[in-house]
């Protein structure tokens, strides 16, 4: 069974109002911190007179979003209310129950009332207008991930005895090199053939899984996941799994692990700070945000968590995989 990555939306959300999950409104910005931080008409000019941009707000002029702890947001972050959210229960522990490299957090339940659903990145990014629906990452990400060649990811299911009930098949992704076909009205065609780039090994992993009522889910394993949002990066996600439900054409459903924090920064800082604005967003409190909540990868030394929760919605549109011969297959 072969299938083509089709559909990247970076935060998994539940689908409730705003009003329940964001009481308190939608993030505030730099702009907003930025005018509270130099509340008046005359440190707002001496302010840009010396350091030219409001991004540069450290007591040096520090950029937040490169140096994001030289500054401290006056405004309150506003995090997710609420316990519903999308995601899996990664740790297989309840609410601050103690386990190994497992920070304390408070877990949240499904939509459908799955119990311990570890998604700790949606409490940070949950309320940020960029990330909710047409929102500008929401809907840039999810196009970029049709149109740049870095995001064409593979998923190939093998040894499958029944497509319905299999208790043990093999999961392969890999860096595909295609580009995707779509009809008029935007949606990946089904069926079009997918040849694996052979000079990305880096992207192979396999993991175990099983089927059960039409629903794939894989055992944990730490991943490299090539992303291009404005820039090529590799997500390094520790203990991925993938939960999607098969269908006909295509599947459906969520990525979920643990993304590592210093490598998730690299990456949201430079897609935030060119339209901070657009997307809602203040980095002082985003990066303090993420550190406060990180539950996974702790330090043995430290005792700092130093990765966080997550879960991505995604979606895959069928396909034929065509092998080179040094992968083994036909």
């Amino acid at each position: 069974m072969g299938f083509v990555l089709s559909g990247w939306y970076d935060v998994a959300m539940p689908d409730l109002p705003q009003a329940q999950t964001c009481p308190a409104g939608l993030q505030t910005d730099n702009n907003a911190n930025w005018e509270a931080q130099f509340p008046t008409e005359e440190l707002r000019k001496q302010h840009i007179a010396r350091f030219t941009s409001r991004q540069n707000r450290g007591p040096n002029g520090e950029n937040v979003w490169y140096v994001p702890d030289a500054a401290e947001d006056p405004l309150p972050f506003r995090d997710v209310q609420g316990d519903v959210a999308v995601g899996l229960d990664l740790d297989g522990l309840a609410s601050d129950q103690p386990g190994a490299g497992i920070c304390p957090h408070t877990n949240f339940r499904g939509p459908a009332g799955e119990r311990n659903v570890d998604n700790q990145l949606y409490r940070v990014t949950g309320c940020m207008k960029g990330f909710r629906k047409s929102g500008m990452w929401y809907e840039n990400n999810n196009r970029f991930i049709r149109t740049h060649p870095t995001n064409r990811i593979l998923i190939e299911i093998s040894e499958v005895d029944d497509e319905r009930n299999d208790d043990h098949v093999v999961v392969t992704t890999y860096k595909g090199s295609n580009k995707l076909v779509e009809d008029a009205r935007g949606n990946v065609l089904p069926w079009q053939s997918q040849r694996i780039d052979d000079d990305a090994p880096e992207y192979v992993n396999r993991m175990n899984g099983r089927i059960v009522n039409g629903v794939l889910t894989t055992d944990p394993i730490d991943v490299r996941w090539p992303v291009f949002f404005g820039r090529t990066i590799d997500m390094h996600i520790k203990g991925m799994r993938l939960q999607v439900t098969l269908s006909a054409e295509g599947a459906d459903g969520v990525l979920a692990g643990y993304q590592d924090i210093a490598q998730y920064w690299e990456n949201f800082s430079k897609k935030g700070q060119p339209a901070d604005y657009l997307g809602g967003v203040s980095a002082p409190s985003v990066w303090r945000a993420l550190w406060r909540y990180a539950d996974g990868a702790k330090d043995p030394v430290s005792g700092k968590c130093t990765a966080i929760s997550a879960a991505t919605a995604v979606a895959f549109t069928r396909a034929l995989i065509v092998h080179p011969e040094s992968t083994g297959g036909e």
